[in-house]
């Protein structure tokens, strides 16, 4: 009778073991970043969508960008007393009839998706996810006040936690006691970067250490757009401007 096949010896075994527990240390890194690569370019696709939503409500609004509503601090659009701010009247609702769909208000790679209290599904309100909050800099402008439409940015990504629905610069680029010692902006979610969608409709990455170039995040800020179109204060509200940014 011929001899029978031989099994694997422990020895053998192991070696096999050991292989695939190394290719799996080289491999899962890999695939872990090509997920995070996959999910920013989703997100900076969703941020181009919504750039053309609001170019498009821009363009129906006589070119004025969406107005800034807070039951708490002031806007341009009326420097008496704040706009309360309503489930209408958030900037998303606002561009919504110029979007695809809703989920492009979110990044896949933003864990929270934070809504803002107006919409975030408790006691019988809608919810409404979302990863992305307007530049205060340019509410309630026109086009034709911002000389380079193309350097300042008009949505960008907020930090998880944060229900912020707008980016006050310069004081949201600097860490905050409310977030940790955190700044509002999710400034290390790509690759030490966020995404923008800039005002001329643009979308582009910017990283961490490009928004901390300069003390006031010039010129994607719009900084200098607020020092030559003020936006109104309230005593005892925190201040936009900063020891690092002056007004």
């Amino acid at each position: 009778m011929g001899q029978g096949s031989r099994g694997f010896t422990l020895v053998e075994l192991l070696v096999v073991v050991a292989i695939i527990a190394v290719l799996a240390a080289i491999l899962f890194p890999v695939f872990a970043l090509a997920k995070q690569a996959a999910q920013a370019t989703t997100c900076l696709s969703n941020l181009r969508q919504i750039g053309l939503g609001c170019a498009m409500y821009i363009d129906d609004n006589d070119d004025r960008v969406f107005f800034f509503a807070s039951t708490l601090d002031l806007s341009r659009s009326n420097p008496s007393a704040p706009i309360r701010s309503s489930l209408e009247n958030r900037w998303w609702h606002q561009i919504k009839p110029y979007l695809q769909s809703e989920p492009i208000l979110t990044c896949p790679e933003d864990a929270l998706q934070t809504p803002a209290p107006e919409d975030d599904g408790h006691d019988g309100r809608p919810v409404t996810r979302r990863s992305y909050m307007a530049n205060r800099a340019l509410e309630n402008l026109t086009i034709g006040m911002v000389p380079r439409p193309t350097e300042v940015v008009l949505i960008n990504e907020k930090l998880d936690v944060a229900n912020d629905a707008w980016f006050d610069p310069p004081r949201d680029i600097y860490p905050q006691l409310r977030f940790a010692n955190m700044s509002a902006l999710a400034m290390n979610r790509h690759a030490r970067g966020n995404n923008n969608v800039f005002l001329d409709g643009h979308a582009l990455r910017v990283t961490a250490a490009r928004w901390q170039e300069d003390p006031c995040g010039e010129p994607m800020s719009g900084v200098s757009l607020i020092r030559e179109y003020p936006i109104p204060e309230i005593a005892g509200r925190p201040p936009l401007f900063v020891e690092q940014c002056p007004k």
